[in-house]
Formats: C-alpha cells, structure tokens, sequence
C-alpha cells in the first residue's frame, strides 16, 4: 500500500513537472509571439516611416536584393510607382555601365549587403533618362550572420554634376585662353623683337644715306640718292624718272645707278611695264619672279632684273610727277623696311623735284623782268630813228611821185617801209612785254572769255575744223581784255600751225582748286628740243620776218599775273597743246 502511495506521489511529481515544463514552453512560446508581432509592428511603422515620412531618397532591399521599401522622394525623382519596383532587384535600375563597388561580402551578388559610402551611379528613370547619384548603404546580418536587408540613401547630384562639368569646360577654356595669350604673347615678342630689330636697320640706313646726301641738291642729290640707296638696301640698281609732260606714257630718267655705278639717263614707254603699276598704284612690290610677271619689258630680262620695288613721286597737290625704283638680281625679303624707305624718300625727291621747277619758274620770271627793262629801253632807243626814217621815206616817196609804178627805185623804197613798219611793231610789242601794267580784276567766267576771244580772230578759219568741250566751270578773279589776248593768241598761233587744214580743240574743266583750259591743234607741232623755249623772247619757229617772238612771253606774263601756270606739250608729229591753269576764285580769295 505504502508502495503504491509512493508510486503514486512519484507519478503526481512527474506529471507536475510535466506541466510546468509545458507551461514554460507555452509562456516562452507566447513571449516569443509577442515580441514577434511587436517587432513586425514597428518593422511596419519604420518602413511606413521610410516610405512616406522621409523627404529623402531612400530605399531597402532584402537578402536576395529585391526592394522591400522606398520612399516616396525615391520614386517620384525616378518617375516609378511603387508596385513597379516592389519585389524587384535594385540592380534592374541601374544604367549600363555603372557597377557597384561595396567592400562588403558579395557586393556583386547583392546591391549592397556590406557597407557603401558615395559610390557614384547613374539609375535609369522610367523615362528613360540617368540620373546621377551618389549611393550610401549599410546591410543588416541576423544572428547567424546571414544578410536579411540593406538600407540605404541616394543623393541625386545631377545639378553638382552639372555644375562641376561647368566648371571644368570653364576652367579648361581658361587654360585654352591662358595658352592662347600666351602663345600671342610670344608671338607679339617676336613680332616686336623683329620690328626692333628692322627699325635699327632703317635707322642705319636712313642715317647712312642722310649723311651720304646732306649738303647735295639737285641733280647731284638724285645722283647721290640712288647710289646710297641701292648700296644699303643691297639692291643693284636705282633710278629716279620724271613723268614727261610732253609726250604721255613716257619716264625720262634723272638719275641711275647701276651696281654702284652712275649711268647715262634715257627715257622709256610705260606700257608693259612694272613702273605702270606704280603709277596707277602709288607702290609695287615684287620680291621675285618680276621679269616672268612682265615679259613685255625687255629690259627687266636684258638685265636679268628678278625683284623690284617702286613708288610714286607725288607733289605737294598729290598730282603723280614720277617715280623711284630699286630693283635686284635676286629674290628680296618683303619685310617693310625697304618700302618704307623708299615712302621717306620718295616724299623727299618729289620735293625736291618740285623745288627745282619752282625755281626754273623763278629764274624765268627774273630773266623775263630783265628782259622786259632791256626792251623797254631798246624800244625807246630805237622808236626814234624810225620816226625819222618813216618821215624821211614818205618825203622820199613824194619826191618820187613822178617815177611809175614797179620801177626799181620804188620796189627798194616798198621794201625800206615795210621793214621800217616790222622794226616798229617790234619796238611796239617790246614795250607791251616790258609795260605790265597793274590788271583790272573782277570775277569772270572763262568760258565766255574764251568765246569772245573766238569772235576776235584775225586768222582764216574756214579750213578749220572747231571742237569744243566747254564744261560748265567756275568764275575766276581776273582781267578780261588781258585774258582774252592770251586766248586770242593761242587761238592764232594754233590756226597758223594748220596751213593745210587741221582740227583746233578747246576743253575747260576743274581740277585741284583750278579752272583748267587746254588747247590742242593737229598742226605741225614744236620739235621736243623747243619747248622748253617756247616762252622765251624774241624765240619763233615761224619763217623770219613772221612774226616777233614775243606772243607766248607776253602771254606766259598775262597768266603768272593771274597767279596761274601755263605749259606746252607735243611733238613734231603729233600737233601741240597748251595748258592754262587759273585759280578759281574762291580758292584764290581763300589763299589770299
């Protein structure tokens, strides 16, 4: 019995055991539930926190990489919903090319189970557009050490991006500019250096060449001048031509220097040639090949000329007058200091070009002054005795009346009056050169001068053929009746160089402050040895007896009073023309 009792309370003991085991297990079982659904309540209260209270991009992913969670900044950046991206592996979104980089286990089986910190990726929106981001992330490991989720932040840095791009472009244009000032700032020192270095040389050589010409005028300073020249611009040859005012097209040479040496001057034809092109240019360069570039000009190839270098001679109005060149037997630089030279120098030699005129003009004037008292007084000498002949010679034709006519004693005494009537036009047209008288000026018009002057000639004109081009011109200050016995001269003169017939041409224009008036006939024209006399005393081309000499001295007189120029031009075959320049009347007035 006492057995059984004991059987019985070891079975009770047991089967309390039992139940408090099994209550024990039911309180751990019901604790560990608890704490389960707490768990998962606040798991749910974070992600809710996550996905819709976060205003950053954030998102998390499970052990196998699939996203769990976004939040809403997340899918709005990228465009998605949520049920697009719920479930589906981060890596999906990723633009080709982008490749995490996470020191943590497996990094290229999961989106970052280890840890990530600013890996720089590109995610693909939902329209198709990248997105740049930088993508930070920590993985979770349960207590066995398997990875059950990643949490992590994305940083959109599109604008950084943009903006650091901008920076760079910005900061390499600068480098590019640096370079490039840098590159024209060497350039500029070179330029600069070289420049320098060619204003020496042009200071050398204008020093050289001055001290070469100094106390020179004249011919013997174009002969000096294009010696020195064509020695320091290391040319062989140097000239110096006058435009020739009688015949057009052609240069008469003033000075030449060939090799150091002066030579002979002569006269060329313009056509065909380089010194055409200055003219019509005001400065040529050729460095080479000048012969080939102008076969037309023997002479370049005659004296194997391979550069040339030309410039204009202009006088102080800017009319061309002639012309300076140097010229080589080989090939030369084309740096400037060669033509600024000859600029200098041609500015200096038309300078003294026009010196020399103004001085030929000058001693004309003087020798036209002595020549005008000279006559005066011959006239006055001589006017006398012829008085007395002329008396004598009519008293002897009385005293002869009662010879007949065309007897030898009557031709002779003809002959006696008629030279007796040409001395006395001498005397009177020598005290008309040597009287000039104070002129009576007022403001005419030339073409009604020259008109008059027309209706006044006492030359047969029926033989002639008359063209005019008279342009409508402005008034000079001047002398009516004076001027029209210029013009009547001219007029006569022309018309009396036409015995068989011709064309006399008449043209007014305005030029350089100047009525111009040019008169041209097909006559016989002046020999070219002659015309530089044509206005000297007493010096005709006509047959002795015709006429005194004394027309175009009194009409060169009448037209320096004026203040104006006259010129003649033509050759023995070509008729003659004359040139009459008088200021206009505002333009004198304005000098006055």
């Amino acid at each position: 019995m006492q057995s059984l009792v004991t059987i019985l309370l070891v079975c009770f003991v047991a089967l309390a055991l039992v139940a408090l085991a099994l209550w024990q297990k039911y309180r751990s079982e019901r604790t560990a539930r608890e704490r389960t659904e707490r768990e998962s309540e606040e798991s749910r209260d974070w992600l809710d926190l996550i996905q819709t209270k976060t205003p950053v991009m954030i998102h998390v992913v499970d052990g196998n990489g699939c996203l769990v969670a976004v939040s809403d900044e997340w899918l709005e950046r990228l465009g998605y919903t949520r049920q697009e991206v719920i479930g589906k592996q981060f890596t999906t979104f990723l633009a080709e090319g982008s490749i995490l980089q996470c020191p943590g286990d497996d990094c290229s089986k999961y989106s970052c189970p280890g840890l990530c910190k600013e890996v720089s990726l590109q995610i693909v929106k939902r329209d198709g557009q990248c997105l740049d981001v930088l993508f930070s992330a920590i993985a979770e490991r349960d207590p066995g050490g398997e990875l059950f989720q990643s949490f992590a932040i994305v940083t959109d840095i599109t604008v950084q991006k943009q903006t650091t791009f901008a920076l760079q472009q910005a900061q390499n244009e600068l480098e590019e500019r640096v370079q490039s000032r840098t590159v024209a700032l060497d350039e500029a020192y070179e330029h600069l250096a070289l420049e320098m270095k060619e204003r020496k040389r042009a200071e050398v050589i204008l020093h050289t060449i001055a001290e070469g010409v100094s106390g020179t005028t004249g011919i013997a300073f174009f002969a000096s001048l294009v010696q020195y020249l064509s020695k320091v611009l290391d040319m062989d040859h140097a000239m110096i031509g006058i435009f020739d005012e009688q015949e057009e097209g052609k240069v008469q040479t003033v000075a030449i220097s060939s090799h150091g040496q002066s030579q002979e001057n002569f006269n060329y034809d313009l056509a065909g040639t380089p010194c055409a092109k200055v003219t019509d240019q005001g400065m040529c360069l050729y460095p080479q090949n000048v012969a080939q570039l102008f076969p037309e000009d023997s002479m370049l190839l005659s004296m194997g000329i391979e550069s040339y270098i030309g410039s204009r001679l202009d006088d102080s109005s800017g009319a061309p007058i002639g012309l300076l060149v140097v010229m080589g037997s080989s090939p030369v630089e084309t740096s400037g200091t060669v033509t600024s030279m000859l600029r200098i120098f041609a500015g200096r030699v038309a300078a003294e070009l026009e010196r020399l005129k103004h001085d030929d003009e000058m001693m004309q004037v003087r020798n036209l002054e002595s020549l005008g008292r000279m006559a005066a007084g011959i006239a006055h000498e001589v006017n006398n005795p012829l008085t007395n002949a002329s008396i004598n010679i009519q008293m002897l034709r009385k005293k002869l009346g009662f010879l007949e006519n065309n007897t030898p004693i009557l031709q002779r005494v003809e002959a006696i009056e008629r030279n007796i009537e040409r001395a006395s036009n001498i005397a009177k047209g020598l005290l008309l050169f040597s009287h000039q008288k104070e002129l009576e000026l007022v403001q005419v018009d030339p073409t009604e001068i020259v008109d008059k002057a027309f209706t006044q000639i006492t030359s047969d004109l029926e033989r002639i053929t008359l063209h005019k081009e008279m342009l409508s011109v402005s008034e000079i200050l001047g002398d009516p009746l004076k001027l029209e016995g210029v013009f009547i001269n001219l007029f006569n003169n022309a018309i009396d160089a036409m015995p068989d017939g011709g064309t006399l041409s008449v043209a007014s224009f305005e030029e350089g402050g100047k009525v111009v008036i040019k008169i041209h006939d097909t006559g016989c024209g002046i020999p070219r040895e002659h015309l530089s006399k044509v206005f000297d005393p007493f010096f005709t081309t006509k047959d002795v007896g015709v006429g005194t000499g004394l027309g175009l001295s009194i009409v060169y007189g009448v037209v320096r009073q004026h203040h104006g120029t006259i010129e003649a031009a033509g050759s023995s075959n070509k008729g003659t023309t004359f040139v009459v320049k008088l200021p206009i009347f505002s333009s004198l007035s304005g000098s006055q």
